[in-house]
């Protein structure tokens, strides 16, 4: 017998991955909206939808969704917060107004000063809400330039809390805007490189958003930095799923899994990579199973380089076991969603997949070993500056 605690995790995942697709890009016609199946996903019991329109909201926000179509997903059933819902969805999209604004204003201060620039981590697959506005540019002149012209219109240098952590990071922000922007100079997470910020850039490519060009990393380097940067914050959000789906969707005639793969090899981030992608396909998998929504042509892209990634090592059939049970079984016990990152995996297999390559020298990165050194010292200060937060 089904207990009431399964009915509301099981809703609540079929839910946030219904939502998920109903936000997808609207120009897009990867999911189409008029042929939905709107069958209230099975939300009977008031109680549980009680705890769903409660909870909801603050998941969403975890996941880095904006709660703006809210409204739509409820429009069919009667709810008395449904004034609540509408107040969550308005305050979720004045904030990506904000940020809107902010990178229209960006853009128009680096085209005026250079155009050797990308916007990374940029999020754009489903309303999403960014925290900070990340911009990589490979010349510290053009930085100097550009920080002392922001420092003229109100922006001042702030000191994130893991200064430590990223060393080639200015972070600029403003008392009235509640975001920072934050300049790049290398392709560093917690000192360690994961790409080469030169090739990142002369590759570019723009892209429309909001009737303002954008430059942005090709679809394989957007995919990649989204997916590796999730990785090392230990859990993979809906928001950056659903930026994998749009890639692999709006560039499926262009997308080069063979580059993906090599990047991932050079820097050792095949974990990274794999778990990422991993975590796509098994989404892609619930969707149609348990939605009956058939976005299966995504995988067309996804396959190849899954098996490559599959046949050579380990860590990533680990990592496979992982992903098909949780989406299998794990559903039905808790949220799925953001997919975490197991500590077994963070702390045992990668650092160990990490060391092999460098003994084995499959990597060609000269500066691994000394980043592999300084990335895990810098992440157990990190661990313990929470440690002494929290006590």
């Amino acid at each position: 017998m089904t207990s009431a605690t399964e009915v509301l995790y099981t809703t609540l995942n079929k839910l946030l991955v219904y939502y998920s697709l109903l936000s997808y890009r609207s120009d897009s016609e990867l999911f189409r909206k008029d042929r939905c199946i709107n069958h209230k996903l099975g939300i009977t019991n008031p109680s549980v939808l009680r705890m769903i329109i409660k909870y909801f909201p603050s998941i969403l926000k975890i996941n880095k969704l904006s709660c703006e179509f809210m409204p739509e997903l409820f429009k069919d059933i009667q709810i008395a917060q449904l004034d609540l819902i509408k107040k969550y969805g308005y305050e979720d999209k004045m904030m990506r107004n904000i940020w809107d604004n902010l990178l229209k204003q960006m853009i128009r201060t680096l085209d005026s000063i250079s155009t050797k620039y990308i916007v990374v981590k940029f999020l754009r697959g489903a309303p999403s809400l960014m925290q900070d506005l990340d911009i990589m540019i490979n010349d510290l002149n053009i930085v100097a330039k550009i920080t002392h012209l922001l420092r003229t219109r109100g922006f001042y240098e702030y000191r994130p809390k893991y200064l430590f952590s990223n060393p080639h990071k200015i972070g600029l922000c403003k008392e009235n805007i509640p975001f920072q922007i934050d300049f790049y100079l290398d392709c560093l997470w917690r000192r360690r490189r994961i790409c080469n910020i030169d090739h990142l850039i002369s590759s570019k490519i723009v892209e429309k958003y909001n009737d303002i060009n954008v430059p942005v990393p090709r679809p394989e380097y957007d995919l990649y930095i989204v997916g590796v940067h999730g990785y090392h914050n230990m859990k993979i959000t809906l928001a950056e799923i659903m930026q994998g789906i749009y890639i692999l969707d709006a560039y499926s005639k262009k997308f080069d899994p063979v580059l993906l793969w090599e990047v991932s090899k050079v820097y050792n981030t095949i974990d990274a990579s794999y778990f990422y992608l991993k975590s796509i396909k098994e989404f892609i998998k619930f969707a149609t199973k348990i939605l009956r929504i058939d976005i299966s042509r995504i995988e067309e892209n996804l396959d190849p380089i899954l098996d490559i990634f599959e046949e050579k090592y380990l860590i990533c059939r680990k990592i496979r076991s992982y992903l098909e049970s949780l989406y299998l079984k794990a559903y039905k016990k808790y949220i799925v969603f953001p997919v975490k990152v197991p500590l077994s995996i963070f702390r045992i297999l990668t650092p160990f997949n990490f060391v092999k390559g460098i003994v084995l020298g499959k990597s060609i990165n000269k500066n691994v070993p000394l980043e592999f050194l300084s990335y895990y010292v810098t992440l157990h200060r990190d661990i313990i500056f929470k440690l002494r937060q929290v006590s």
